[in-house]
């Protein structure tokens, strides 16, 4: 009787420590899925891209094709937030260039996901750009106005896009802040005070794109 209880000791003793091996196993299995899941996005990022769209001036009705590239590093507080900066530079209805700071925000943990992305910066550099106003009459243009206009101040932008792993790809629009002033047909550019001449009014471009984006 004493081998007998003996026996079925050590054969409940086995199985309980079995079934804890595998229960541990079961549970450290889990836990890497789960780690594994949590790292998808961790740690810093740099996102480049660049795209193609159309754009105007906000005083003119002429819409013209633009290109933009940019590069953006950041840090990721969770797989679900990314917050960074970066360079923009953009060529639509003249050329522009700022600095932003950006939030990203993915709608799930996934490597696929769709996410959303604001920006919000200072424009560092702008060319100058012009629209023609012509007045005819009889077949005769008798008068001539040009409105010049600058990139400054202040840029912000709404993007949405869908990340497969790393490659993304993203559409939405760049609000960019200018200032502006008309002159008469033989005013140039060259001449205009940007920053306390009294004709100058504030004024704006707008830029709708889709790019394509890469995160390393």
């Amino acid at each position: 009787m004493r081998r007998i209880l003996t026996t079925l000791l050590l054969v409940l003793c086995g199985s309980g420590a079995f079934a804890q091996y595998m229960s541990g196993g079961l549970v450290s299995q889990g836990t890497l899925m789960s780690t594994q899941t949590e790292v998808i996005r961790s740690g810093f990022d740099i996102w480049a891209g660049g795209g193609f769209g159309f754009g105007a001036f906000m005083e003119s009705d002429d819409i013209v094709g633009s290109y933009h590239i940019n590069i953006n590093a950041g840090y990721n507080i969770n797989p679900r937030m990314f917050v960074g900066g970066g360079i923009y530079s953009c060529k639509t209805s003249t050329n522009v260039s700022s600095l932003y700071l950006n939030m990203r925000s993915f709608v799930s943990r996934n490597l696929n996901s769709l996410y959303i992305d604001l920006r919000l910066g200072k424009i560092i550099n702008g060319g100058v750009g012009e629209k023609i106003t012509e007045q005819e009459h009889n077949g005769y243009v008798y008068s001539t106005d040009i409105t010049y206009y600058k990139p400054q101040g202040i840029m912000g932008g709404y993007s949405m896009g869908y990340i497969w792993n790393r490659f993304a790809l993203e559409w939405g629009f760049d609000f960019i802040g200018a200032v502006a002033t008309d002159v008469e047909y033989y005013g140039i550019a060259e001449d205009i005070d940007w920053e306390s001449d009294e004709y100058v009014s504030i004024s704006a471009m707008v830029d709708f794109f889709i790019k394509a984006a890469y995160r390393f």
